[in-house]
């Protein structure tokens, strides 16, 4: 059977199956529990009968056990979509909070140690609610109460899924049937104990592996055959050292390159207590060999009992294979005999004289591309790097993977960048289901010889046929915004790349104002690239900046839906792929915007998945929505904005209204929990366009201030009349959609609103409070305000409620939640107290992160709490922020820390590492001082040598405030940094340093935001920080407050390049024109953009206003922008804190000197003489007013600027 029809085969069996997807599949299982409590039998919870009152005879009941449980047992292997739970109504529905729903086909632990689904926050008392368990696999349902002494008690229990075969690997522990080696033999302790099917935890009992004392040692499980693995449960040792096991990881597929440690990274195991099995979700993951292995240190290995469950794909085909075997190859250039064909001849050796590796002349850009034949869903790439020379010729090459032809194949997606591979070994990269028939390794930007000694590709073959393999662009159908001669929309996409004029291949409108070209797919897609070639024998200039837009919308000409890209330039003549990453529309459109200019498009491809034509996904969701708003108008009900009719006058009725509320909103109830990727807006044509300026969008689960606490998407900064404006969401998730006006009193119109997103579970992780199952603690405790009543459901704000938190009064008082596991944090509501107070949380800030250092205060800072209202719940976008601790601390003075309630909205996720390219390799660096010769250039030469004889480490003198700055040469979205630390000598000194990453070189770059805070790494070894996409050209290591030596043994940076040209990195702030409210002397308002950061007033470059009440200054750009960041420096000589609370505005309003435009940030304190960068998140505006509210004060600025990127001035015709 060939992997094509195996995979047709099982889905057609699947779709047979599909009924027993309707049924409650637990009515036909088994069910026990861990005791008896009266005759309340676990068989309640099965009987089909959800009565909820314990008379009633219907509920389960276990005794007051420790960790209480109640399995099910199917009979049968399910892959489980959803789980129903009716709670007991009478009393006590609080027991099941905390419970746990587990799913797999172990019964290691009672069936509890199997990969967890969900943990149940609260069920209200006497409902079901269900649980998205997203088609996990398992014969065993297991739902328990961990780490508590507790009754459990189930009122009904429904399973809904389907069935798998009874027989063979999938219901089974296929590691049993398999063959074990491992590093090495410590006594008899064989690697066959793993697989007896024995947990038995104690050394004596003789279950357990053991090898010697190994760097690096390992344990290989070989299945015989190529499985699809869902999860490896693994049991640890009881008596002694379990800690052993820390930072173990499991690897998967189907190379036995470094023995199989090569393959890919399933997990990394932070522990597993002792004696007790731990499942680790590997998600389908596809390979013959699973290996165990403690990375980067020398320890034991010990194992007491491996399970493995999958499915078995077949033997034979590219699914288990090598496919790159079968394949043909090519590359730019050949030395010698050394032929591309080396590289897939199944042999890995790697010194130049076997004969094995490629080789290229030194070419500029060299490459070499395998063509598979077929289109695959392509899962790793492993290569074999040269072992007697020039290893680091590979540094810096990327692998493309796609089905384009354009740049001989280089012009495909890319799935990483190789930063280095050692000499003669082999390294695993996973491309995670990348499409494509062409995998290409490439170096890009320099000449260079490019050697291969092995390349081994592992994926599934999809159809030759359909949207998957092909163009689909080819099958769609075509119109752009005028046409020049002959030079239809259609040529676009005929199939041909003849990218000169007179070859007649090449479309071309008229000169228009922001011309565009629509393709409409017929159908929607999940777009994954799109491939565009430039015009060669002219003008190829002209696309630059233009842009890729995706959608469902029509809305201005379908410019108006989410954008994939902004295309900086396409030299002449060749073919440039953008990934759009999955994102979802039937129509692509490419637009020029702000600017009168010829579009010419020689060749447009487009990849991607068929997706439903009906459904969540491609329709308008809001349409099936609840709405209220805050007043009504007339008869202008809220559901006028969803009844599918733009008509924007409003005779026509198709508009809503509310009276002339303080802050009128509009909310939608989506229903369901949506991750919302595009809102687009219809604004009224025939009176008062702009009373919709400065509205926001608010997307999340919590109705607390009518849902208008829940975290922005976006502020509106205006809607031409009568128009259609998409905003993108990117992925923020909630059920609640609401659109407010906030901060005065204003009628609020909506003509339509249309929304575009992904239905998730409605429960779980994703739609709940996740706080709820955590556990917290605080810096100390007041009375007996516990810091358990901040994650206690209680939203009640007044003291005698007792439901608030209440800490001593600390210096930097804090409370600090454990998620207990890690999360991708989208949000975090705070509701703060009511009858006395409220001002003490004023400057209080968020942190995120997995660190305890400081108590978990010296994670990431997600943002700073300006204020919030007493009594009101206010919402802080995180922006998927990773991390396992949630603190909130009041830095830098004495207080009182009180809170009534935290919620947290996020996503658990595993362990992961840093992602992609070494960048610091191509930058330029430069440091504070030099001590003897240690250059800065030493931290980015590739060395982790970190003794100090060996001449790798930098070294700074002992400076005041030391600094070492890597200008990456262009702008950057900065994932993560690592920094490898001295080991010989001194390694504290490393403590407390900051990143800081921005475009600014004020204060040396010192001035740009922080992504972290070290506070220490271990000598001799290498730490990663994550900066969360943090952008910028400059990244800064700095020591600050004290004098110090700075040494850096290597600092790696990884991201993603963002386009070189624009005003990303320009200060826009110099080419505006400015006013203050008041004069003193001749400090003019012109003062804070002379480029001048000299912040002593006798120095004569600071501005100074009278005591005014609310004093401001405002910068006129004279067009309107998208402000990404404005940087601030403070007067240094005297009076620093007269800018605390300050604020920042930005909008195209003059209304009370522009201060009434939306607020970017409130400042909560800048040091004297320092500056300091406040993110604005792309706000558009063309004033930027910073105002002092609230009280009379002098208002002094030494220097604003402002960085941001055009506008379109249309827009702000209204403002």
């Amino acid at each position: 059977m060939t992997p094509v029809s195996f995979l047709l085969h099982l889905l057609s069996w699947l779709a047979v199956q599909g009924h027993v997807h309707g049924q409650n599949i637990a009515r036909l299982g088994k069910v026990t529990q861990s005791s008896l409590y009266g005759n309340a039998a676990p068989e309640r919870a099965i009987d089909g009968n959800t009565a909820s009152n314990w008379a009633q005879g219907s509920c389960t009941h276990t005794q007051n056990d420790h960790q209480p449980w109640w399995r099910l047992d199917l009979q049968n292997t399910y892959q489980i979509n959803s789980v129903v739970i009716t709670n007991r109504r009478d009393c006590c529905s609080q027991r099941l909070n905390g419970a746990e729903i587990h799913i797999g086909n172990s019964l290691s632990d009672n069936g509890n140690a199997n990969p967890r689904c969900t943990v149940i926050s609260s069920i209200a008392a006497g409902t079901s609610q269900g649980f998205a368990c997203n088609g996990m696999v398992g014969r065993y349902v297991n739902i328990v109460i961990p780490r508590r002494r507790e009754y459990l008690t189930l009122c009904e229990v429904e399973v809904y899924g389907i069935a798998l075969p009874t027989t063979g690997p999938i219901g089974q522990n296929i590691a049993r049937s398999g063959k074990v080696t491992q590093s090495s033999l410590y006594g008899n302790a064989a690697p066959e104990r793993a697989i007896d099917g024995n947990t038995a935890s104690n050394w004596p009992q003789g279950s357990c592996t053991h090898t010697q004392k190994d760097h690096q040692p390992w344990w290989r499980l070989d299945l015989q055959n190529t499985y699809q693995i869902n999860s490896v449960i693994i049991t640890n040792r009881r008596d002694c050292c379990s800690q052993r096991l820390n930072g173990a990881e499991i690897h998967i597929g189907n190379s036995l390159s470094d023995n199989g440690n090569a393959n890919p990274r399933c997990t990394v195991i932070s522990s597993i207590a002792a004696g007790t099995s731990q499942g680790f979700a590997c998600n389908g993951m596809v390979g013959r060999y699973v290996n165990i292995v403690i990375p980067r240190r020398k320890e034991y290995l010990t194992l007491c009992e491996v399970e493995v469950y999958g499915i078995a794909l077949p033997t034979t085909g590219p699914i288990g294979q090598n496919i790159a075997r079968f394949g043909k190859v090519t590359q730019s250039s050949l030395y010698g005999n050394a032929a591309p064909e080396r590289a897939i001849d199944g042999n890995t050796a790697s010194n130049w004289p076997q004969g094995s590796c490629t080789h290229t002349q030194k070419d500029h850009q060299p490459w070499w591309r395998l063509d598979l034949q077929n289109t695959y869903q392509i899962n790793s790439v492993i290569i074999t790097n040269r072992r007697d020379c020039c290893s680091q010729r590979l540094n810096g090459a990327e692998i493309h993977i796609g089905n384009s032809l354009s740049d001989n194949g280089n012009a495909n997606p890319r799935c990483t960048v190789i930063s280095s591979i050692a000499a003669g070994t082999s390294q695993g990269f996973a491309c995670n289901g990348m499409v494509g028939r062409y995998v290409n390794i490439a170096i890009p930007r320099r000449r260079e010889y490019l050697t291969l000694c092995e390349v081994e590709v592992y994926g599934i073959a999809l159809p030759t046929t359909g949207p998957i393999g092909q163009n689909i662009a080819r099958s769609g159908k075509v119109t752009q915004s005028s046409l020049y001669g002959n030079a239809a929309p259609e040529r676009a996409i005929d199939g041909n790349t003849a990218s000169n004029w007179p070859q007649g291949s090449c479309t071309h409108t008229q000169k228009d104002h922001q011309p565009w070209w629509r393709l409409d797919l017929q159908n929607t897609y999940q777009i994954n690239s799109v491939v565009i070639t430039n015009r060669r024998d002219c003008c190829s200039q002209r696309l630059n900046g233009a842009e890729i837009h995706i959608g469902n919308s029509l809305s201005d000409n379908g410019n108006a839906n989410p954008r994939c890209t902004v295309i900086s330039s396409i030299a002449a003549g060749t073919s440039q792929g953008f990934a759009c990453n999955g994102m979802v529309g039937r129509y692509v459109n490419i637009a020029i915007p702000r600017r009168r200019e010829y579009l010419t498009l020689c060749e447009v491809e487009v990849y991607g998945i068929a997706l439903p034509t009906t459904g969540p996904i491609g329709q308008n969701i809001a349409r099936s929505g609840k709405v209220t708003q805050s007043s009504l108008y007339g008869n202008a009900a809220p559901e006028r904005a969803i009844d599918g009719n733009t008509a924007s006058n409003w005779p026509q009725g198709s508009c809503t209204h509310t009276q002339k509320d303080h802050q009128p909103w509009w909310r939608l109830d989506l229903q369901n929990t949506y991750q919302i990727n595009s809102v687009v807006i219809t604004n009224r044509r025939d009176c008062c366009s702009q009373r919709l300026n400065g509205a926001e969008i608010h997307i999340g689960n919590s109705l607390s201030d009518n849902g208008n606490a829940n975290p922005r998407c976006t502020v509106i900064s205006s809607i031409a009349a009568g128009t259609s404006q998409g905003f993108a969401c990117n992925g923020m998730v909630g059920r609640y959609v609401n659109i407010a006006i906030p901060r005065r009193r204003e009628y609020l119109t909506l003509c339509e609103v249309e929304v575009y997103g992904i239905a998730l579970p409605t429960t779980g992780p994703i739609g709940q409070n996740i706080a709820r199952s955590g556990k917290v603690t605080q810096s100390s405790l007041y009375g007996n305000a516990a810091p358990e009543r901040a994650i206690d459901g209680n939203t009640a704000s007044n003291w005698p409620q007792g439901s608030c938190t209440h800490t001593q009064k600390d210096h930097q008082p804090w409370w600090r939640l454990d998620l207990q596991n890690t999360y991708q944090i989208n949000s975090v509501i705070i509701t703060n107290r009511r009858d006395c107070c409220s001002q003490r949380l004023n400057g209080a800030e968020i942190h995120i992160g997995n660190s305890l250092s400081d108590n978990g205060n010296a994670n990431p800072r997600c943002t700073v709490i300006s204020s919030i209202t007493a009594g009101t719940s206010q919402g802080f976008a995180c922006n998927g922020m990773v991390g396992r601790y949630v603190n909130i601390v009041i830095p830098r003075r004495k207080e009182y820390l009180t809170l009534c309630e935290v919620e947290v909205y996020g996503i658990a996720l595993p362990t992961t590492g840093p992602i992609g390219q070494n960048i610091a390799r191509f930058g330029k660096v430069t440091q504070s001082s030099l001590y003897g010769n240690a250059a800065p250039e030493r931290a980015i030469d590739g060395n982790t040598a970190s003794n100090w004889p060996q001449g790798s480490c930098t070294h700074t003198q002992k400076d005041h405030r030391p600094w070492w700055r890597l200008d990456l040469q262009n702008t950057y979205q900065i994932n993560s940094v690592v920094i490898t630390n001295r080991r010989d000598c001194c390694s504290q000194r490393l403590n407390g340093a900051e990143i800081h990453i921005g475009n600014s070189l004020s204060d040396n770059g010192n001035a740009n935001p922080r992504c972290a805070v070290i506070s220490s790494i271990t000598a001799g070894t290498s730490q990663g920080f994550a900066c969360n996409g943090m952008v910028g050209r400059y990244v800064n290591i700095v020591i600050p407050r004290r004098k110090e030596y700075l040494t850096l043994c290597e600092v790696e940076v990884y991201g993603i390049a963002l386009p070189t040209t624009g005003p990303t990195g320009q200060k826009i702030a110099r080419l505006g024109k400015v006013t203050q409210s008041s004069l003193y002397g001749n400090a003019a308002p012109e003062r804070a953009i002379d480029g001048n950061t000299a912040s002593n007033w006798a120095q004569g470059s600071c501005t100074h206003t009278q005591k005014d009440y609310q004093p401001w200054w405002r910068l006129d750009l004279q067009e309107t922008y998208q402000i990404n960041s404005v940087i601030i420096t403070n007067r240094r000589d005297c009076c620093s804190q007269r800018l605390n609370g300050a604020e920042i505005h930005i909008g195209n309003s003059l209304s009370d000197d522009g201060n009434a435009n939306p607020r970017c940030a409130v400042i909560s304190s800048i040091a004297a003489g320092a500056s300091e960068t406040f993110e604005c998140n792309g706000m558009v505006g063309r004033y930027i007013t910073i105002v002092i509210p609230g009280r009379h004060e002098y208002l002094t600025l030494c220097e604003v600027e402002v960085f941001g990127q055009e506008y379109d001035a249309s827009e702000d015709a209204c403002g």
